[in-house]
């Protein structure tokens, strides 16, 4: 007896899920939650770097199975009994679905399902190299087997054209290839209440990984040069933030330099409810959430000139985004965050936007191109 495609059983593997934040980690719970309202058997695989064992629970109503790093590493998230589980398991499942080429996982997941010949799905987050010297390093000898676990996928599913065509230079696309955009929940962005009492000043909002590839110091360096009716807050951790801190300090910005490690969804809602001035100096992305939920919050935007950012303000109004060339002074950057405010908030940017049900359906679709008939 056969399981019918529309009752298909799904592992997603990734590199953290919820409560963790991050891009990757939002976007697979968001898929989990979307493709579970479909009708979709979803679990879910990731690590837990810090923890000492593996243990599992529920999230919105998903098992999610947490495992240990190596050291509690929170950065390549290496962890053997992830490895080991994913290995005795992929079998018990229709699809595997794999996200972050820059770890570990998908390579673990290629070589599960070819073992337990199960259809195997990636999304690789491809930023196209590391972020730093000895990542770019780690990235040589790794390529190799990251290219042979992107051509042992059955689909691959690209967020962006940007990632598509930086994800070709590294392998032959010669599977089914999808470009599914992140979504967004307009209606959620929307109800959330900006920061109240609205601040007195103007608030210029960064959000994301505290990465140096980022730019969030950038910015920093250019709040120096903006009016002292502007603040400057910075949401996010990471790495860096020795270095943002020492921006700030040098920048003598004060009391006008917020920051805030984690703050709950609904808290960083409410900022970007209430930003004027959104400003992204990322050197890489595959996507650019962050830029798509702040505009849609009703932030102008600064964003560096890259494809991943000008694709996602194809879906925005004219003029909500400006774009600024990495190589940008501070003196331009502040310049181009003065301007933006000038124009005021964006009064709607929700109309053309992908919603994460439309993401789900989509990445479904593919899931039934792949998928095949198990016997029960």
């Amino acid at each position: 007896m056969s399981r019918p495609l529309g009752a298909l059983k799904v592992l997603l593997v990734t590199p953290r899920y919820a409560p963790a934040i991050g891009g990757v980690e939002w976007h697979t719970q968001m898929l989990a939650n979307e493709l579970r309202r479909q009708g979709v058997s979803v679990e879910v695989a990731c690590t837990d770097p810090g923890a000492r064992a593996p243990r599992a629970g529920a999230v919105d109503g998903i098992t999610v199975r947490r495992f240990p790093t190596i050291r509690g590493d929170s950065t390549f998230f290496v962890s053997p009994s992830l490895m080991r589980w994913v290995v005795r398991h992929a079998g018990d499942y229709d699809i595997v679905h794999a996200h972050s080429y820059h770890t570990p996982l998908p390579l673990l997941a290629a070589v599960a399902t070819r073992r337990a010949r199960v259809p195997f799905v990636v999304t690789p987050h491809f930023h196209g190299s590391g972020h730093t010297p000895a990542r770019r390093l780690l990235h040589v000898p790794y390529r190799f087997a990251g290219a042979w676990a992107i051509q042992r996928a059955d689909a691959v599913v690209c967020v962006s054209n940007a990632e598509r065509t930086l994800l070709g230079r590294l392998v032959t696309l010669n599977k089914t290839v999808a470009v599914i955009p992140n979504g967004i929940d307009t209606d959620e962005v929307l109800a959330a209440e900006p920061i109240s009492p609205r601040p007195s000043a103007r608030i210029v909002l960064v959000v994301g990984r505290l990465e140096r590839y980022k730019g969030a110091a950038r910015v920093i360096e250019a709040s120096k040069l903006l009016p002292t009716t502007m603040d400057l807050v910075v949401i996010g951790d990471g790495p860096d933030r020795a270095n943002v801190f020492t921006a700030a300090d040098e920048a003598g910005i004060g009391k006008r330099f917020q920051w805030r490690a984690r703050v709950q969804r609904s808290e960083l809602l409410s900022w970007y409810r209430t930003a004027d001035v959104f400003v992204s100096m990322s050197a890489h992305e595959a996507f650019g959430l962050t830029l798509l939920e702040a505009v849609v919050g009703g932030a102008r935007a600064i964003a560096s000139d890259i494809p991943a950012h000008r694709e996602v303000a194809q879906f925005l109004p004219p003029g909500s985004v400006e774009f600024m060339d990495l190589a940008a002074s501070s003196a331009e950057l502040a310049a181009g965050v003065v301007r933006a405010e000038a124009r005021g908030r964006v009064l709607d940017a929700s109309a053309t936007v992908p919603s994460w049900e439309e993401v789900a359906l989509r990445t479904l679709d593919v899931y039934h191109r792949v998928a095949r008939p198990k016997a029960t």
